[in-house]
């Protein structure tokens, strides 16, 4: 009978059917070649779900270790006297563990005390420009200035800073808050230093050990003549940088 099922059996395959046969041979063939054994490709793909379960792991860890570590820093700095010329000037150092765990081997020693020459029309109550208007004093009895501007000065000092990848046995700083004094040598006291257009800059670099990692913090302060607060030292506008 026609149209009976045997004879839809024995029709020959039409077209759309030749060609879904010719697409699933096409996707085996490229299964075959590119994944020539199923347990490699499994294999495959447990190292790559370990691969990044690992960086999850490595990543919660570094957060855990910001959150915890210790964290070193100069948080002001304070004339003890006002400053006289060609006298030993004493600061008043404040410091601070912000962070949640001890801080090892903290060294202060790093530091770079100058005065520098501000020109006259810089008006009290403004920052003078650290890279055009504070030129550093030269070593003269005069003082006059080297030409070296405040901003070289203190961009070679962080600089230094930032390569630090050692820390030498020191003290050990807890959570809080801690000073020291610190000494400025009267060679750098040059010139009467309490005028308007005089600043004394004091530059410095803090490492300690956390984590048993080297971390630095640099800091940068000046006192200018009628602009700071009497015996207060203000942060510079550059040279603070930590890690």
């Amino acid at each position: 009978m026609p149209g009976d099922a045997s004879d839809k059996q024995n029709a020959p395959p039409s077209e759309y059917q030749e060609a879904s046969d010719d697409w699933r041979f096409r996707l085996a063939k490229w299964w075959k070649d590119r994944v020539p054994n199923p347990i490699t490709f499994f294999t495959f793909l447990l190292v790559i779900i370990g691969a990044l379960q690992l960086r999850t792991y490595m990543q919660a860890n570094e957060i855990m270790k910001a959150d915890q570590r210790a964290w070193v820093g100069i948080n002001e700095i304070e004339l003890a006297d006002p400053p006289r010329v060609k006298e030993l000037l004493v600061l008043a150092v404040g410091y601070a563990n912000f962070g949640k765990e001890p801080a090892k081997n903290v060294n202060f020693d790093r530091t770079d005390s100058f005065t520098a020459t501000i020109p006259s029309n810089v008006p009290p109550e403004l920052v003078p420009r650290f890279d055009s208007e504070c030129n550093i004093d030269g070593s003269d009895p005069e003082g006059r200035a080297t030409g070296e501007t405040c901003k070289a000065r203190i961009e070679k000092n962080l600089a230094q800073c930032r390569y630090t990848n050692s820390t030498p046995p020191g003290r050990v700083v807890f959570p809080g808050k801690g000073s020291f004094p610190l000494p400025v040598s009267e060679g750098a006291m040059r010139g009467n230093i309490n005028t308007k257009e005089r600043v004394i800059v004091l530059t410095g670099c803090v490492t300690y050990l956390t984590f048993e990692q080297v971390h630095y913090s640099s800091f940068c302060y000046f006192y200018r003549g009628g602009q700071t607060p009497p015996k207060t030292m203000k942060p510079c506008p550059i040279g603070n940088d930590a890690n």
